[in-house]
């Protein structure tokens, strides 16, 4: 298997945002490939990082990638969790959801925290080698969870829903324009033959696309369907919430909270708990990538980074 390099975005920025001390606790609550997580190490020297993921081949390259950037004196594992050690610093990588950062933090005993990332993207070893049919562009499986233990897979999802909860699936969590037709074909197409295969899918998008509009768009048309069915398979926006709300009430005051979304249900949900939360939105606007690491890295075209800082009630000031 070719190991595909993940290029995480607006690093820089997102790592300024969070103002990390040399001594604190920091949470990395989607660690990917973790790009984030060296970053904030390389800058934290004492305290404690705790990094989640609920792909257990994202935490083991995580693991790899921290191991080997620090002379940690006590490494152990355990089928759902990492933990380093020095003398000064403890790291915690678990298998877990970030809507469990309030739980976490209890477990753990960790106090009040200092600064959180959540980067809501998925990796490019996710897209391109995880086998689990996140592209469109591949043959594979109708898998689409990133946490293996969930029962549920995008098939089960085409093959079991009634033609109206696919219809919502695809009109409210991917915004397509053509879902209650989608939702009719694949009903009529399920019953010949059990939708399992992602091209199986594709070819049935595009044939209802090229019934409905003879021009070509720039966007593949299964683009939207394959958003949809990723974020129900994964209950993403539900976990979002949940991980923002848990948020609010660890983060120290002062503390720093960076949100990066990639399409505009996930930005909508992030821009609204800031503006409704104790938090002072250090960004106006969301930071969005520079034209060359667009061009560096395409995939970070629509990123959007927002940061919060925990404030007091009754002291809200927006900048």
């Amino acid at each position: 298997m070719n190991i595909v390099d993940h290029i995480p975005v607006l690093v820089n920025e997102a790592i300024a945002g969070l103002k990390i001390k040399k001594v604190g606790v920091f949470f990395d609550g989607t660690l990917g490939d973790g790009g984030f997580a060296t970053e904030i190490l390389k800058k934290l020297q004492g305290g404690t990082f705790v990094g989640l993921d609920v792909d257990p081949q994202a935490l083991e390259r995580s693991f790899n990638k921290i191991r080997s950037l620090k002379n940690f004196s006590k490494v152990s594992r355990r089928k759902e969790e990492f933990l380093l050690e020095d003398k000064n610093l403890k790291v915690f990588l678990l298998q877990r959801n970030f809507a469990q950062i309030a739980e976490i933090v209890q477990e753990k005993n960790l106090g009040g925290i200092d600064g959180i990332v959540l980067d809501l993207g998925f990796s490019s070893f996710q897209l391109e080698e995880s086998r689990r049919g996140f592209s469109f562009l591949k043959q594979e499986d109708l898998d689409m969870r990133f946490d293996p233990r969930l029962d549920n897979r995008a098939s089960d999802i085409i093959n079991q829903l009634t033609k109206e909860e696919l219809n919502e699936i695809f009109r409210f969590l991917g915004e397509e324009p053509l879902s209650r037709i989608i939702a009719d074909t694949l009903v009529r197409q399920r019953r010949l033959k059990p939708i399992i295969k992602t091209q199986e899918l594709v070819e049935i998008v595009k044939d209802v696309y090229g019934k409905k509009y003879r021009y070509r768009s720039k966007r593949h048309p299964a683009t939207r369907v394959f958003q949809a069915l990723r974020i129900a398979v994964n209950d993403e926006l539900r976990n979002l919430q949940q991980a923002l709300n848990s948020s609010g009430k660890v983060l120290n005051f002062g503390g720093r909270l960076d949100v990066i979304s990639f399409h505009s249900l996930e930005d909508r949900i992030v821009k609204n708990f800031f503006k409704r939360s104790d938090f002072k939105i250090i960004n106006k606007k969301p930071i969005i990538p520079s034209e060359d690491e667009k061009r560096q890295n395409p995939r970070s075209r629509s990123a959007k980074l927002r940061i919060g800082e925990k404030i007091k009630n009754g002291k809200k000031k927006n900048l």
